[in-house]
């Protein structure tokens, strides 16, 4: 079965060989006694390591067969199944494997690929069980994290990660994503800071988290001399507004943060603030793109005064999207007439996932369709973009691509796949090169792509 990592982007486990003389060993004895069901298992096990996952679901539907409630035939059925990318049948063999026996090993595996399916509060309700019935382990605490992270649920993310560091300490990346969302999400740089400051405690000093500790020094200093939150949070008619979705590179985990003028403002849960990096409502504790387009934007004047709502989130796939988007939007409901404009920036976590370009494309309707719901008509602009640790996908940029073919809530945003190692300064997230670069590009495609709304803000 496959984990997530921190920002839940499936990490592949590595089959382990056990040779092909044990096969042969289990195909004669199966010749001999066809029904044996401890040898069927044997090699249904064998041939799972081999990633061969047809071969597998034949053998243990013979073994289901035979005993309908044998247990680890449904568990093995399900990772073969999930392997051959059927995750409904998946999911339903290993619920069917759990109602037989209440095993702690087959719900962390169905937690695991419910996660994967976008079914983050589900996946969370199955580790919530696991870590409340006293088991778990570090990694299993912090997939709760991620699954409470994916669904949206802020407040759930930090009380799950500080439990966590309660009671594993030396898990560093919980203090990683603790700071990420306190900074992002929650504008709390102080409490950010002194939770890198506690993992140096711990003789914790990655390259990330002394990164993340650069980030936030800079951050606070842009804050100094700059008036806090500015009420009331109402958008005035000159004001454009631009929703921002998708994930890391479309968040604030860039490598500079920067402040936009006096003419942008952050609008996040009713209150108004500067916008000065980390933006409020995006996860991470470094730069963003958007201080920048926003100066950029004005200055082409296609906006005299200018709204950001930010809502993007790190390591998140286009699918996790399609379930939790009625929480992220919450708290920019009220403002949902007054939205000029989508940008959506995401596909590095789905070059990792391996999502195809059909799965890609319908995932990404779906959204629109939801906006559309929630009152959000306003274009959606969508980046090229799948560029991760030197790989890309065709598929993703494919479907990104097309959208504006498919579906009339679709316009075409900037081209960013060739934004390569050089402007990464981990060969993901981008350094202040990449994020220059970036936002010029969004700064042409809004203005070229963008709504034609008269300067008055009538809608």
């Amino acid at each position: 079965m496959t984990t997530p990592d921190p920002c839940g982007t499936p990490q592949a486990t590595q089959p382990i060989g056990e040779g092909e003389a044990a096969m042969r060993a289990c195909a004669e004895a199966l010749k001999t006694d066809p029904t044996n069901r401890s040898v069927l298992s044997q090699l249904a096990h064998l041939l799972l390591q081999r990633q061969r996952p047809f071969e597998v679901a034949v053998i243990c539907r013979r073994i289901a067969a035979l005993a309908p409630a044998d247990f680890d035939a449904l568990r093995i059925l399900g990772h073969a199944l999930f392997m051959g990318r059927d995750g409904g049948g998946a999911l339903a063999a290993l619920r069917r494997a759990y109602a037989i026996a209440k095993s702690a090993s087959v719900l962390s595996d169905l937690a695991v690929l419910l996660q994967l399916a976008g079914l983050s509060r589900q996946a969370a309700q199955a580790y919530e069980a696991i870590v409340g019935a006293g088991g778990g382990n570090a990694d299993t605490w912090h997939n709760l994290a991620v699954a409470h992270y994916t669904a949206g649920m802020v407040e759930a993310t930090v009380a799950t990660l500080q439990a966590l560091l309660a009671r594993f300490p030396a898990y560093e990346p919980a203090y990683s994503l603790l700071a990420s969302v306190l900074a992002g999400h929650l504008g709390q740089l102080e409490a950010a800071a002194a939770v890198i400051d506690r993992a140096f405690a711990q003789g914790l000093r990655t390259p990330s988290l002394r990164r993340e500790h650069g980030c936030l020094a800079r951050a606070r200093a842009l804050r100094e001399g700059i008036a806090g939150p500015r009420a009331p949070a109402v958008i005035d008619r000159e004001e454009r507004v631009l929703l921002i979705l998708g994930q890391s590179n479309a968040a604030n985990h860039g490598d500079v943060p920067a402040a936009a003028g006096r003419e942008v403002a952050i609008i996040r849960s009713g209150t108004r603030f500067p916008s000065i990096d980390p933006l409020i409502g995006s996860s991470g504790c470094g730069g963003s793109i958007w201080s920048r387009a926003a100066d950029g934007l004005i200055a082409t004047g296609w906006a005299s005064r200018l709204v950001l709502l930010p809502a993007a989130r790190g390591g998140t796939r286009v699918l996790d999207w399609v379930f939790s988007i009625e929480e992220i939007l919450r708290p920019y409901v009220a403002l949902a007439a007054r939205i000029d404009c989508v940008l959506w920036q995401q596909g590095e976590s789905d070059t990792t996932a391996g999502t195809s370009t059909d799965d890609y494309a319908r995932a990404m309707i779906a959204i629109a369709e939801h906006l559309a719901r929630r009152q959000i008509r306003a274009p959606i602009l969508v980046a090229a973009s799948s560029y991760n640790a030197g790989r890309r996908s065709s598929a993703v940029t494919t479907a990104q691509r097309a959208l504006p073919r498919l579906h009339a809530a679709f316009r075409a945003g900037p081209e960013l796949d060739d934004l390569a190692s050089d402007c990464r300064y981990d060969d993901v997230h981008l350094n202040a090169r990449g994020q220059d670069i970036a936002a010029e590009r969004w700064v042409r495609a809004i203005a070229e792509n963008g709504p034609l709304a008269s300067r008055n803000g009538s809608h």
